[in-house]
């Protein structure tokens, strides 16, 4: 069995910290203070530990630094808002699942940046979002996969049925595999949450079990175990 996972954790990452930093570089921001918003554990391997690297290479360009881990959806209003308030120049929300919650508070704290990582959209003049485009990378690993499968049979572990990056990726894997290979079977498993390894691997040996010999990840589930 072979285990596609994401490659471009650390993209979204540099492409954030490229962004701050070229916008202080033009005066924007005299203090150099920013707060860093994290959906799971900076010790996954995968994403969140990816995210964790930024704050790093801000500190080392001489920003000071903060960040709260594992925050959940009900509290990310209120964590971003008391970043702002606490004098933050940047905010960021490392996962879309932050877009709403700086939406809300953005209008709050107009001197503030509010920055999402793999968001969709932005909001006014201070909220903003950095993405990689999910379909056409979804569609080469789509393509990637059929050209490896021995057994016409390939599957991926996504979370989050329903957000727009899920969609989006999902849907172009299965596309660039059927344009390789029109008859491939291509059986996908979805997750409630993107911080459970234990539930990645059991979805992944579920999809060996049913004969896939080529299992893909969406945001690096499948990073944090080696089969």
């Amino acid at each position: 069995m072979k285990n596609l996972s994401y490659f471009l954790h650390g993209g979204l990452a540099a492409i954030v910290v490229m962004m701050v930093l070229l916008t202080a570089s033009n005066g924007a921001f005299a203090q150099k203070s920013a707060a860093f918003l994290l959906p799971g554990s900076i010790n996954d391997q995968s994403w969140n530990a990816e995210g964790f690297k930024s704050t790093e290479r801000f500190k080392g360009s001489g920003w000071n630094v903060t960040y709260s881990e594992n925050v959940q959806a009900a509290d990310m209003v209120e964590s971003m808002r008391q970043y702002a308030r606490r004098g933050a120049d940047v905010v960021v929300g490392h996962s879309g699942r932050f877009l709403s919650a700086a939406q809300r508070v953005g209008p709050e704290f107009p001197k503030t940046l509010f920055l999402i990582g793999s968001g969709a959209s932005g909001s006014g003049k201070n909220v903003t979002s950095v993405e990689y485009d999910n379909a056409q990378f979804g569609y080469l690993m789509g393509v990637l996969a059929a050209r490896m499968s021995k057994t016409n049979k390939i599957g991926a572990v996504s979370g989050l049925e329903g957000l727009p990056t899920v969609i989006a990726q999902v849907g172009a894997f299965r596309k660039g595999a059927m344009s390789v290979r029109p008859d491939i079977e291509v059986k996908v498993i979805y997750l409630q949450s993107m911080e459970d390894p234990t539930a990645a691997k059991e979805a992944a040996l579920s999809l060996i079990t049913r004969g896939a010999d080529v299992v893909s990840g969406y945001k690096g589930l499948l990073r944090s175990f080696v089969l």
